[in-house]
């Protein structure tokens, strides 16, 4: 369901305190927000399975190489581990690569989710038989295929989980400080529905207390008995990452975490030192909770994530997310060898443009497009059928072209409302190659490659559409997403503010993260990198963002009146 709001302005306040301390057990640090965008950038781990071993530890290394102060990992299947080697790889390289002089490190690590491989037989019902190897406090979180997700924020397997973390191994030798962040504590509740499935908004919070207070307890104890806290190499502390806190509670979503739970236990617990929650330009509620957190707690460490990623209703909704940027594109001038060999053209003939930059469709799908057309109007078939009969197989050749323009022409005419990446690829990979399949038998080799040239072509149209659309929803605010021809969710939201002030010439990135970062509420904004060239386009983002980040945005748009 849409919720309807009116369409206010949301504007990050001013810092309100320059510098703040925390206490963490025996040793007392003193922490500051930095006026630098560089030193609050956070490394995100989301993405750490894209790269292939080498290439992670080389991402890590420039990272150090960098100064980030901040590094993230998933904390399941193995990121741990490779956040490890890649360190380790790093000093080998440069062993003063981690002076502490400069800076302390920091590397958040989350607890809760695990993934499990269910039998053939299994099924949900029977989730509590001994061959799941069950432990105490797991919560079946999703099920698809072979595949679950359990989540457990016990209190014995939050403490054997932390010891057993691999990143201990780094403070034998290195002044590394490590945060364990319980991960969405929320989901707990879905063992509460299942009995009781309308239970209150009450009843789902105290539900939630109840299932984390003796983790939080445990964690405590091993943080302040930590050896690190004697002075001798890094710190353990803990914490909480939810996308439960970014929900609004009037929305009455299950999956809502209530602040208030997070501000009790920070008081409680002097090793309570962080919290991750969502923070964008649409999804507000974060920001807030953000805020209001710091004003509660002012020693806690509160980061934004998923600053460039937004999800349909607010956060609340169950669509494609979709991002706050603008793409890197090629768009071809003149090639004359045509778009099969676009890619092998010299650099005289294409450019590489922002999508803000461009104003219409990249010239290279326009191009494809074209010849895709051209190519499945089937002209011959038509002058043979005026002079005979078609045989079958040229009927069904002939069926099989008109169905294939028709497919062309409604993809072309959704780049109108598209929204998300995902949804594109989605529709890819579930409708269009499955219908391509059952059309055809076999496909010659022309074919093939004006096939291959057109859906490469229509991968860049989607980022340039979907650039556009997200830019006309910040600036303009949406009732209502598109939707596909097959009727899938491409991004249905209800925008509760508008940034009427997005300069042309910046890009949304670096419009969004110079909001974020104008709000002194962070300690740190976490972004992923899926690639060296992200992680490159960010460091370089940072260092113009600088000490000031509104006064870009001030004067990009005094150029353009």
């Amino acid at each position: 369901m849409i919720r309807t709001v009116a369409t206010t302005s949301f504007r990050p306040q001013k810092a309100t305190a320059a510098g703040r301390s925390l206490v963490l057990g025996a040793t007392s640090r003193q922490r500051y927000l930095s006026s630098s965008a560089l030193e609050r950038y956070g490394l995100g781990g989301h993405h750490w399975k894209r790269f292939d071993p080498s290439s992670y530890s080389e991402l890590i290394y420039h990272a150090l190489g960098k100064e980030v102060s901040l590094l993230e990992v998933s904390g399941q299947e193995g990121g741990e581990i490779a956040m490890v080697g890649a360190i380790q790889g790093a000093i080998e390289r440069s062993p003063e690569i981690l002076d502490t002089n400069k800076r302390t490190l920091t590397i958040t690590t989350r607890i809760g989710y695990r993934g499990q491989e269910l039998n053939q037989n299994d099924q949900e019902d029977n989730f509590e038989s001994e061959d799941h190897a069950k432990l105490a406090g797991d919560v079946l979180a999703t099920e698809e295929g072979s595949e679950s997700v359990i989540h457990n924020v016990s209190a014995d397997y939050v403490l054997e989980t932390m010891k057993a973390s691999p990143l201990l191994e780094l403070q034998d030798e290195l002044n590394i400080n490590i945060t364990f962040l319980i991960h969405n504590p929320e989901v707990q509740v879905l063992e509460l529905l299942k009995n009781d499935p309308n239970a209150s908004f009450q009843d789902r919070q105290a539900y939630i207390q109840q299932r984390w207070q003796p983790a939080l307890e445990s964690m405590q104890e091993y943080a302040s008995l930590y050896p690190g806290r004697t002075g001798e190499g890094g710190v353990v502390s803990f914490g909480v990452v939810s996308n439960g806190l970014g929900i609004p509670s009037e929305q009455n979503h299950p999956m809502h975490l209530g602040v208030d739970l997070v501000i009790d236990a920070a008081k409680q617990y002097d090793q309570f030192t962080t919290v991750q929650l969502p923070a964008n330009l649409l999804e507000t509620h974060g920001w807030e909770m953000a805020r209001k957190l710091r004003a509660e707690v002012p020693t806690l460490d509160v980061m934004a994530i998923r600053p460039l990623t937004c999800y349909p209703d607010l956060g609340t909704g169950t669509g494609h997310p979709f991002r706050l940027v603008d793409y890197n594109l090629p768009s071809l001038h003149e090639n004359p060898l045509g778009p099969f060999e676009a890619q092998s053209s010299s650099s005289s003939s294409s450019t590489v443009q922002y999508t803000n930059e461009m104003t219409g469709a990249p010239t290279i799908y326009q191009i494809a497009l074209q010849t895709a057309m051209s190519h499945f109007d089937a002209e011959e078939l038509l002058e043979i059928k005026q002079s005979r009969d078609l045989t079958m197989e040229e009927r069904e050749t002939l069926d099989g072209c008109k169905l294939v323009q028709s497919m062309i022409h409604d993809l072309d005419a959704d780049l109108e409302h598209i929204r998300s990446f995902a949804a594109h690829e989605e529709e890819l990979y579930s409708r269009i190659i499955p219908l391509l399949y059952d059309t055809f038998e076999a496909i010659d080799d022309r074919t093939s490659e004006v096939l291959s040239a057109f859906f490469a072509a229509y991968a860049v149209a989607v980022r340039y559409a979907i650039a556009k659309n997200t830019r006309q929803v910040l600036q303009h605010g949406e009732g209502a997403g598109g939707k596909t021809r097959s009727g899938s969710s491409m991004g249905t939201m209800a925008s509760t503010v508008t940034y009427p002030d997005i300069p042309e010439s910046m890009t949304l990135q670096e419009y969004a993260l110079r909001h974020l970062l104008a709000d002194k509420t962070f300690s740190h904004v976490i972004i992923g990198a899926s690639t060296m060239q992200d992680f490159s386009h960010q460091m370089q983002l940072m260092e113009e963002i600088g000490e000031f980040p509104l006064d870009a945005i001030n004067k990009a748009n005094e150029a353009e009146q």
